[in-house]
């Protein structure tokens, strides 16, 4: 099996399972009755986190707002979370990459008024600020990830 292919249904296996990468000797709280505190589960893998492979397969996309909502004519800011796909199909964070986000409004034929910027806020996590989508409609989001020379695009549909 390709690695493309292996890490998708392994995406798609851990999606349905509510995880993406899990260790097989990570300490379970949910399945170990003698655990009394359980470790909150990470950002990346919330429930209302939006996931896909760049269109090579490169690289793993994991978004959401900051507050959980994607306001027309407001400025807002989003948490990604950039992973490496790896030979064997495993995800790694993905530090020191380049970010950039658009987004483009293909019924109207126009992209967002504001250019957003991304920082990198810990390894493989990336804040991105100035987002604006200033009216209702389809939107595609792109998010180019630049690693090492090499870029990959992944792109979200979003309806507002």
């Amino acid at each position: 099996m390709k690695p493309t292919a292996l890490a998708l249904a392994t995406l798609a296996l851990a999606t349905a399972c509510g995880s993406t990468h899990e260790r097989s000797d990570a300490h379970d709280v949910r399945t170990d009755p003698s655990s009394t505190t359980a470790t909150p589960e990470p950002a990346w893998q919330a429930r209302d986190v939006r996931v896909a492979f760049s269109r090579g397969g490169k690289f793993l996309v994991r978004w959401r707002s900051t507050t959980g909502e994607i306001p027309k004519n407001k400025h807002f800011e989003l948490d990604v979370w950039l992973f490496r796909v790896e030979e064997d199909g495993a995800f790694t964070p993905l530090p020191g990459a380049t970010l950039v986000v658009a987004g483009w409004m293909p019924d109207h034929g126009h992209g967002m008024v504001r250019r957003p910027g991304a920082t990198e806020e810990e390894p493989g996590h990336y804040r991105v600020a100035g987002m604006l989508l200033h009216m209702a409609g389809s939107w595609k989001v792109f998010f180019d990830v630049i690693d090492d020379g090499y870029s990959e695009r992944t792109e979200f549909d979003l309806e507002l």
